[in-house]
């Protein structure tokens, strides 16, 4: 009998697990940190020990704390508003790779977070913060030797000019009011409004933002226009530092603007004057110094001169009968405007009236008379 052998299976070979030595970046001892911090920035100092990529983010303090991916889209998330944010590449293992922050504000606490990510996209397992305060700034004041000043010289009808300049880098602010207008306060000036917290118009509010050392100590020019002719208005002043603390008190100027030089409305030397007379006519010439009418009237010889009134009302009057009248406009300033009378009686004697007005409707000081005698 022939038995058959047992064959005891052979257990498979394993195959050693090898391992890829893949780890998450770690930060160099010391980093990320913060220095050189100031009223309106810092630096920020990252080194990792791998090639790759740090994403930062600043959010004011005690924001919610944001996820990588969040860090890594680099947009606001849930209700915080991202203030700074970016990517540094790390190109060299170990080397401190700077980042300058500007623009912040002055004695405002924020927090930075930051993780590091290798070239093959591993990241650290953990986001690293870090809180710091922008320094207080100084209180803002006015330049010594450049008080805030009216500019006389730029005083016109209709507008007004005050040069002032402030030490530190911060905003001046000034509003124009009508002189009897109670006084508002250094808030309120800066808010754009009045004593009693009205919004004023955008004409009367000025605003003057200084954001670096360079401009300060120099002469900055507040204008206000669109005002009235040979009136006084109120104009407060106040300026801040770049953490809006203005300075106390608000300055007060009362000025007014210039009067208005009118031009009295004149004929053109030597008019109104007569010319080519006929038996039945002559030509009639008017100019004047301002744009506007002239109304004009012929009447016989030694009528009832008329009033102003009268003249422009163009109709007989008292027993006057009127022999021609008219209106002539007046669109160039010393143009020769001609008018053609006509139909006249010969070798008679005519009167001839007119008064200028301007556009503004204002009339001359008087009427004029020529007298005119047609040929025989």
């Amino acid at each position: 009998m022939i038995t058959n052998p047992v064959v005891t299976p052979t257990p498979p070979v394993e195959e050693p697990v090898i391992t890829p030595n893949i780890t998450a970046p770690e930060w160099k001892s010391g980093f990320p940190r913060i220095d050189a911090i100031t009223q309106t920035g810092c630096k920020y100092f990252v080194a990792q020990n791998k090639t790759g990529a740090v994403y930062y983010m600043i959010v004011p303090y005690n924001s919610i704390q944001p996820t990588a991916e969040q860090i890594k889209a680099q947009l606001n998330y849930d209700s915080v508003s991202i203030v700074k944010s970016g990517i540094k590449k790390i190109n060299t293992p170990h080397y401190e790779y700077t980042t300058s922050f500007s623009e912040l504000k002055a004695g405002t606490e924020y927090t930075i977070y930051s993780f590091g990510e290798t070239s093959d996209g591993i990241a650290m397992k953990t986001i690293h913060s870090v809180t710091f305060t922008t320094m207080q700034p100084a209180p803002q004041s006015w330049s010594v030797d450049k008080e805030p000043v009216v500019d006389s010289a730029m005083i016109t009808t209709t507008s007004i000019r005050i040069n002032c300049a402030i030490t530190i880098p911060g905003t001046i602010y000034a509003v124009i009011l009508p002189v009897e207008s109670p006084s508002p306060d250094s808030s309120q000036v800066q808010q754009g409004k009045d004593s009693y917290g009205i919004d004023l118009s955008a004409d009367c509010v000025k605003e003057y933002r200084i954001t670096s050392d360079f401009n300060c100590n120099i002469y900055k020019s507040i204008e206000f226009t669109q005002l009235q002719p040979g009136t006084s208005y109120s104009i407060y002043l106040t300026a801040s530092n770049t953490n809006e603390q203005c300075i106390e008190p608000v300055l007060k100027y009362i000025v007014s603007t210039a009067e208005p030089v009118i031009t009295p409305l004149e004929w053109k030397p030597d008019f109104p004057k007569v010319d080519t007379i006929t038996q039945t006519g002559f030509k009639y010439f008017v100019a004047q110094n301002k744009t506007g009418t002239v109304y004009f009237m012929v009447v016989p010889h030694e009528s009832t001169p008329p009033t102003i009134e009268q003249l422009k009302a163009q109709m007989n009057y008292d027993s006057v009968t009127i022999v021609k009248c008219g209106i002539k406009e007046i669109n160039t300033v010393n143009y020769n405007y001609t008018t053609t009378m006509s139909k006249l009686t010969a070798n008679t004697s005519y009167d001839v009236y007119a008064i200028g007005e301007s556009r503004e409707g204002v009339l001359m000081g008087s009427i004029n008379k020529v007298t005119v005698t047609t040929a025989p």
